[in-house]
């Protein structure tokens, strides 16, 4: 075979692998998503399936640990801190109607809410700023003691190795 075939060849077969690995990666990228639309809920239970088969827990310490996971994994997410980068990088999203059945907001939730929407009226009083500041610096304090109850309580529950595991996930430091 000539020396310009073989280089033909090759790069023929350099884009075809090109083209199976963006596939595959489409694919991966589309976890979490039915019918192209993020589907949070099913990223939750895949989360879930993650710390259950990392925890190595049984059906029965599921049931009990299952819940506490759960909420100490929705604490951290609000409690949060630090930027939220979302914010930085596109600027205030309103928060999309709430589809029937949905958790009612949260305390932190909505204070967070309070405070976009007053930051976001130019012609909104400092008082206003300040009073929605505080509600909101109140409510994450609040957040926080609930969050480090929760984990209080699921160390209750955990063997050191879970503890472990957990600490590494971030759930518990």
């Amino acid at each position: 075979m000539s020396r310009s075939r073989t280089v033909a060849l090759l790069t023929v077969l350099g884009l075809l692998a090109a083209v199976w690995v963006g596939s595959a990666f489409s694919q991966q990228r589309g976890a979490g998503r039915a019918g192209g639309q993020w589907d949070p809920e099913q990223m939750r239970e895949r989360i879930m399936a993650r710390m259950r088969g990392a925890l190595g827990a049984t059906d029965a310490e599921w049931e009990t640990l299952g819940p506490k996971v759960e909420e100490v994994l929705t604490l951290s997410r609000q409690v949060g801190g630090g930027a939220n980068m979302g914010l930085l990088l596109r600027g205030p999203v309103p928060r999309r109607a709430r589809p029937e059945g949905a958790p009612e907001l949260t305390e932190l939730e909505k204070a967070t809410d309070a405070l976009q929407a007053v930051v976001s009226d130019a012609g909104a009083e400092a008082g206003a700023i300040k009073a929605a500041l505080a509600a909101l610096r109140q409510a994450r304090k609040e957040a926080g003691e609930e969050l480090a109850e929760a984990r209080a309580e699921l160390r209750k529950l955990i063997t050191p190795r879970q503890e472990g595991h957990l600490v590494l996930f971030g759930l518990l430091d």
